[in-house]
């Protein structure tokens, strides 16, 4: 259970809260309804720890830290919805930062990324940040897209000439939204008292 409570630990007001949400998770069996919960924080876990390490795999490549945090973000929206089919990734990419973002993470995003020369909606930036992702998975492009950093905290990036983005937030903020975004879709099923 420590490294459960290691990662999510910068999440929470106090332990009492932490070990309430991953102690909550930890005890939903199999045949409880809400067992996806549990699947749910590991899931998020891993996926995030595999984003953090891309940096000792690719060093400076930002898209393939990205990439895992938006399957993260695939992989919980899904698994919140109980969705066995195939396909809709995008929209349930969409959905994650729609449904399960706090408001002010949101206006983060709309605040820290820029499309440049057009007006974006929290949908536009997603479905940007989407397609560096499918870049990554159908094209192998790993390159072509910078999150900020405190050596440039402003960033121009992107790989076509109608999605060239000023990007303004770090990789760390990004992934502070999507954690706190599966702590949220997570805690929504852990709070399903009745099955479906």
């Amino acid at each position: 259970m420590e490294a459960w409570l290691d990662f999510y630990r910068a999440y929470f007001p106090d332990e009492e809260a932490l070990k309430c949400f991953v102690g909550g998770c930890e005890q939903l069996e199999s045949d409880d309804h809400r067992h996806r919960a549990k699947v749910m924080m590991h899931q998020g876990q891993r996926l995030l720890t595999i984003a953090d390490a891309m940096d000792s795999v690719a060093p400076g490549r930002e898209p393939l830290k990205l990439l895992f945090l938006l399957i993260a973000s695939e992989n919980i929206s899904k698994l919140y919805a109980n969705y066995d089919g195939e396909g809709n990734s995008k929209f349930h990419v969409r959905r994650f930062f729609n449904d399960f973002c706090m408001p002010e993470d949101k206006s983060a995003i709309c605040g820290g990324i820029e499309k440049i020369g057009q007006k974006a909606s929290l949908d536009d930036l997603i479905s940007v940040l989407y397609d560096v992702r499918c870049d990554v998975v159908h094209e192998g492009t790993y390159w072509g897209f910078d999150f900020a950093s405190s050596e440039c905290p402003s960033v121009l990036t992107g790989r076509h000439s109608d999605q060239i983005l000023r990007v303004r937030m770090s990789y760390q903020e990004f992934r502070d939204i999507v954690a706190k975004g599966i702590i949220v879709a997570t805690q929504l099923v852990i709070e399903q008292h009745t099955a479906p």
